[in-house]
């Protein structure tokens, strides 16, 4: 916690405190500590100084998430103090993450942590992953910037690659941290699935694998059933935007992607439907009952075709965390990069959404 200075630790203990206290409130926790911790986010992002804020924001939306998951899960029995702020700071996943569950908490203090040679370089791997995305992240576009900058879809392409490679980074480091000690795995990030993605929703899941399940659990599923998909997609992204800090430039990525991949999922489901292929949004089981299976060229030129749209999308969407110098963080610098590529993205979803309509 001293790695924020001691106001900051203060500033983040008192919610854990408080929070607590509230957890004994059984019939009415679940509204007043959710309301708590939101509050608590916005006064940060809104009178706090913006350096100061962003310092310790990404600590916070990890905390949230854990008071948020206990008070949910945990029902009835509260957990000891002790117990209970030792898993919100524990010290291997409070200040860059990942989140993990109480009860995996208490499995993984418990279990013994073994070791092996051939353990411990898996663990070293998730380092050096980490390292190289940071090189890539700080160095591989300055390295280029003179020979790609003013080239069509290849200047926005590394732009944007720049900034995954930064999220990469954070993932890696974190991976590699709360596994050290442990003869599991726990992922957080699958690259390869984000660089050549299948669809859009390949993308959302495999972000940061805790925090998709957080979201999934905790508020889409809870939703789903009163309020049907579409809004609880809606409402999901706006929780994420929340816990992210309401950046202007996240909340226009959070929302327009979650757009991009329930049109694209509806889109190749009827798609998928109409010509009995496997060109959904997820790939097929083994034994799907489509006719034509993925082995076939007609269905393989399709999936390839959404393959390079998404990762059109990826560089669309991701080029909003290119800054020139004393560029401020507003909602207009992403709509004038959007501008800039005549909002193509948003416009091919649209053709794909009014298109899956009238199928």
């Amino acid at each position: 916690m001293n790695f924020f200075g001691s106001w900051v630790t203060v500033y983040l203990a008192g919610l854990a405190i408080v929070s607590y206290c509230i957890q004994n409130l059984i019939k009415i926790k679940k509204i007043l500590i959710p309301t708590l911790c939101f509050i608590h986010l916005f006064y940060g992002q809104l009178k706090l100084d913006n350096e100061v804020w962003m310092s310790f924001r990404g600590a916070e939306m990890i905390l949230i998430m854990k008071i948020i998951s206990v008070t949910v899960d945990v029902e009835t029995s509260v957990p000891e103090l002790i117990s209970y702020l030792s898993y919100l700071f524990s010290i291997n996943s409070s200040v860059i993450g990942p989140w993990i569950s109480y009860e995996q908490f208490l499995n993984r203090i418990s279990k013994p942590s073994g070791a092996s040679l051939s353990m411990l370089k898996n663990k070293l791997s998730y380092l050096v992953y980490a390292m190289i995305t940071l090189v890539c992240s700080n160095c591989l576009l300055s390295l280029i910037e003179s020979y790609v900058q003013g080239v069509p879809l290849v200047d926005m392409y590394f732009q944007a690659f720049s900034f995954r490679q930064s999220n990469y980074f954070i993932c890696y480091l974190s991976q590699f941290i709360l596994n050290l000690n442990q003869t599991d795995d726990y992922l957080v990030v699958r690259q390869m699935a984000i660089e050549l993605p299948r669809s859009m929703v390949n993308v959302v899941t495999n972000w940061n694998l805790p925090m998709h399940y957080w979201l999934k659990k905790y508020v889409f599923h809870n939703l789903k059933n009163n309020f049907g998909i579409f809004v609880s997609m809606f409402v999901t992204y706006f929780v994420s935007s929340a816990i992210h800090g309401f950046d202007p430039n996240i909340i226009l990525i959070l929302f327009s992607i979650g757009w991009f991949a329930y049109v694209e999922f509806e889109f190749r489901a009827k798609i998928s439907d109409k010509l009995s292929s496997c060109i959904g949004s997820r790939e097929c089981k083994q034994k799907c009952t489509h006719i034509n299976k993925n082995t076939r060229l007609a269905v393989k030129t399709m999936n390839s075709y959404f393959y390079l749209l998404n990762m059109y999308h990826l560089a669309y969407l991701g080029q909003l965390f290119y800054f020139e110098n004393g560029q401020d963080i507003t909602f207009s610098h992403g709509f004038n990069k959007w501008s800039q590529t005549y909002y193509s993205s948003h416009l091919i979803s649209l053709v794909m959404f009014l298109s899956s309509k009238i199928m």
